[in-house]
């Protein structure tokens, strides 16, 4: 927090917005070739495309809503000073619809995040929450070649 404070105090921009956008951005190229290297179909290229695709429709949608307003019809009423009529324009106040900004997407993020903090807390081998398949309860212990001192 201090630091998203001295970048908001230096004019660079909202300091913690940046902060949160860096650290996305910094772990987006591992994820995606992490599902590239996941997939099954064409070496793990098509579900890549996919994410790609989904991702690009996900950003489209988000500034179409965020640039999105709702027009509210203004009549301002005419004026008659002696015998000439003055005003009487109308025009529109422009109210956007998604007042809160960033917050529902920052509260929506934390709530995808919710599954994996209780897989986490609990005992759960589940195959989500590891990146991997459940393994068996059997333990088995590495074997090792004795060593032949000299």
């Amino acid at each position: 927090m201090w630091l998203g404070e001295l970048i908001t105090d230096r004019g660079i921009g909202n300091g913690m917005s940046i902060l949160m956008f860096i650290s996305i951005a910094a772990g987006f190229p591992g994820a995606l070739w992490a599902i590239k290297e996941s997939g099954k179909l064409a070496q793990g290229w098509i579900e890549f495309g996919v994410v790609i695709l989904i991702g690009f429709v996900m950003v489209a949608l988000v500034v179409f809503v965020e640039q999105a307003q709702r027009r509210i019809p203004v009549q301002y009423a005419k004026r008659m000073i002696g015998r000439r009529s003055y005003g009487g324009t109308s025009t529109y106040i422009p109210l956007k619809v998604n007042q809160a900004g960033v917050i529902p997407v920052i509260f929506a993020s934390s709530l995808l995040y919710i599954p994996a903090l209780v897989a986490q807390f609990s005992n759960s081998t589940a195959g989500w929450k590891t990146g991997s398949k459940p393994t068996s309860s059997r333990v088995t212990t590495p074997t090792t070649s004795p060593r032949t001192s000299s």
